[in-house]
């Protein structure tokens, strides 16, 4: 059965504590699927003032600003309204099998079906959406799709946009780490059934990263792939072992490919 989304990332702060000394399997079956070389990232998820601050532009005041652009600057009217594009609520499976929305909140500041998602970011890169986004979070945060919809899988549905914290006072706005540390990268079995991939790191990167875990315990770290939060786990306590794990209920091939893709060179 597939796990909810949002509890998810509950699961995987408990594996990220959990995956000190982690054992697995090395990527080297010739039949996995083939992905291009990543880009591995690790940003703090935005407080909830901010979140909240971001969630009402874009469903309030946003749509204005479109509209404006395209009748001032381009003569004609916006294809389709922003708002219009923006969903609600997203659909999650409970424990039970039992399909339901969920509102925005929580970690997101809104959410769009896939097939949305290009013509909602190219709103979000007009000028002046983009200037109103800057005056609103100084230019430090980031807004990232999930890689997976709202069911966990990456087929048709609702996709999740998180607001990811730069550093402060870098603009524009940067992860607080990056993945030149990693010493290896291995697709393991999840204790709760599915594939997770296992990071291990070197000693400058292992310090940063336990660093950057005990000054974020109770906040959730994201773990963006390619532009793409795979996972946003809560941080429960200082993480000491130089590991970190990325989970999403992946397939053996996809967290294979996944672990293919970020193994550092």
């Amino acid at each position: 059965m597939r796990r909810v989304y949002m509890l998810m990332s509950l699961v995987v702060a408990c594996a990220m504590v959990a995956s000190c000394g982690m054992n697995g399997s090395k990527n080297s079956s010739d039949e996995e699927h083939q992905m291009p070389s990543a880009t591995l990232e690790f940003w703090v998820v935005c407080d909830d003032n901010m979140k909240s601050a971001l969630t009402s532009f874009l469903y309030l005041e946003a749509d204005a600003l479109v509209a404006d652009y395209y009748a001032d600057v381009l003569g004609q009217e916006a294809p389709v309204s922003l708002r219009s594009l923006l969903r609600d609520g997203y659909i999650v499976e409970g424990l039970w099998g039992e399909v339901y929305e969920a509102p925005i909140g929580g970690m997101f500041v809104a959410a769009a079906d896939k097939e949305s998602i290009a013509q909602i970011d190219e709103y979000l890169e007009l000028e002046a959406v983009r200037a109103r986004l800057d005056e609103i979070t100084n230019g430090e945060v980031k807004l990232v799709w999930s890689h997976k919809n709202s069911l966990n899988d990456t087929n048709d549905g609702i996709y999740t946009l998180y607001a990811l914290q730069g550093r402060e006072g870098v603009v524009p706005a940067t992860p607080a780490m990056d993945g030149s540390g990693i010493t290896d990268v291995r697709a393991v079995k999840s204790q709760y059934g599915g594939y997770e991939v296992s990071i291990s790191m070197d000693n400058p990167m292992a310090v940063a990263w336990a660093e950057l875990t005990e000054a974020n315990i109770g906040r959730h770290i994201a773990i963006v792939v390619n532009d793409r939060v795979y996972s946003a786990p809560m941080v429960m306590s200082r993480i000491d072992c130089g590991q970190a794990t990325i989970s999403g209920d992946f397939s053996p091939k996809e967290a294979k490919a996944l672990a293919r893709a970020i193994q550092p060179r």
